[in-house]
């Protein structure tokens, strides 16, 4: 990511010559903001250094190109990464595939990515299990997610515990559900507060729930607080199935039916009577009985659904599509949703349409303060600790700490110690430091910094 852009963009002059780099310090912010809003310059570069064969570049090029919205040239240049031996390459066209619900050709390239020997992080795994799952294959699917747990890929860890919960396998679904909370997979501690809710221990289920719903988990921020009532009261489930069936409460009917989801054994009537409640017209009771039914299902694989779900009033329903949305590169289309959903209340459509490039500053505040208000904590800090120390007045970019910059990762700072390197090395562009900086900025974004590193490697 270009770490800085947003609030301090850095820059050196573009690269003219092969010994030499002329700095402009008093042009930095304008050249930055140049150079990475033509999406075109980034792209053309990323195809050079895929073209000069490093994978890691072509899995970039992949990368940019899915958030411009090009899936389908995406997939071309992460499938030429993925033919170089590059796993994660693999993992990005499997996963447009699986987006384009071509799920024997996402088998085809993500099975053999999770299975390889030089599978060392299992990043191809979870779409490998996804992939299987889809293909009707759950013994495959789960011995794929196993594995990549084994090999330290968290999100397989999710999978692979939800996958065990879902068959009722409660006690193997602990251990995998944990490794994917404590590493702040998100639903993760929402599932393991389930399992421990399933194995009787309804007190520890309610610090996963807690950390979960500040995870953007609307499930957990819903079933907290009824959770925590009923650690207190022990007529509470009694009084709510009185409500549901004397005063036809929908909402008590809802409520009970999540307490009656959390004791052992005690899923398929909760799956009977959330139905029953959604063709009362509750729409969270047909939403708990969707994702419930679904749940080893991508959401990539859920459009329409969420599109229905989002058309009839459920907020979360309406983040997902946006989410789908900005993953593909059409924040265009993901901003109404998200800006609808925090007019209606819903935080982290608020928090998320505050990121949204190219929303004005003022626009961006008022998502920010309304996602506070409807008390998201983290959008009530005005400033990211990584860059308390990197405030620098206008007119004087010269006092910025570019190597504490680039460490910190930002991508310009990066590209602007490049091309300093370069300018001063007797070796010029061919310096074997500027190229690193170049390198380090290209990877995390930085159009300067990509075209810097195609012209050393072309030279």
């Amino acid at each position: 990511m270009r770490t800085l852009l947003r609030s301090l963009p850095l820059v050196a002059l573009f690269l003219s010559s092969c010994s030499s780099v002329s700095l402009d310090p008093n042009r930095f912010i304008t050249q930055a903001a140049e150079a990475n809003r033509d999406e075109s310059r980034i792209e053309k570069s990323l195809r050079m250094l895929c073209d000069q064969g490093n994978a890691e570049f072509c899995e970039k090029e992949a990368r940019i190109l899915l958030e411009n919205g090009k899936a389908e040239l995406a997939k071309v240049a992460a499938a030429r990464g993925c033919e170089k031996g590059r796993n994660s390459s693999c993992a990005v066209e499997g996963d447009i595939l699986l987006a384009e619900e071509k799920i024997p050709e996402a088998v085809q390239v993500l099975t053999p990515a999770c299975e390889s020997k030089s599978a060392l992080d299992g990043i191809a795994c979870p779409g490998a299990g996804e992939a299987a799952s889809l293909a009707n294959d759950p013994v495959k699917a789960l011995r794929l997610w196993t594995r990549g747990c084994m090999l330290g890929n968290k999100v397989s860890c999710y999978f692979a515990g939800k996958a065990h919960r879902l068959a009722n396998r409660i006690s193997d679904s602990i251990a995998p559900l944990k490794k994917a909370c404590d590493a702040g997979v998100l639903g993760s501690c929402s599932e393991l507060g389930i399992t421990l809710a399933l194995d009787g221990k309804l007190d520890q289920a309610v610090d996963k729930f807690a950390l979960d719903c500040d995870r953007r988990s609307h499930r957990a921020c819903r079933w907290l607080p009824l959770i925590e009532e009923k650690l207190k009261s022990k007529d509470l489930e009694k009084t709510l199935d009185t409500d549901c069936r004397k005063n036809n409460s929908l909402e008590a009917c809802y409520d009970s039916t999540v307490l009656q989801f959390l004791r052992k054994g005690g899923r398929t009537l909760a799956l009977y009577r959330w139905k029953e409640n959604c063709k009362a017209n509750h729409k969270m009771s047909c939403w708990e009985s969707f994702v419930e039914e679904n749940g080893l299902r991508p959401l990539t694989q859920m459009n329409s659904e969420l599109e229905r779900y989002c058309g009839e009033g459920i907020l979360v329903a309406c983040y997902f599509r946006a989410l789908n949305y900005a993953e593909t590169g059409k924040r265009e289309r993901a901003l109404p949703l998200w800006s609808d959903a925090c007019t209606k209340g819903e935080p982290w459509s608020c928090y998320l349409a505050s990121e949204v490039d190219f929303v004005g500053e003022t626009e961006k505040r008022n998502f920010q303060e309304r996602a506070c208000s409807l008390g998201l904590k983290r959008a009530c800090s005005t400033e990211d600790p990584a860059l308390a120390e990197m405030k620098v007045a206008k007119g004087a970019p010269l006092n910025i700490d570019f190597g504490k910059a680039c460490t910190s990762g930002d991508a310009d700072a990066c590209a602007y110690l490049g091309a300093k390197k370069s300018k001063e090395s007797p070796l010029g562009i061919q310096d074997g430091d500027a190229k690193d900086f170049f390198r380090r900025a290209c990877l995390a974004s930085s159009t300067l910094g990509c075209e810097g590193l195609a012209r050393a490697n072309k030279n």
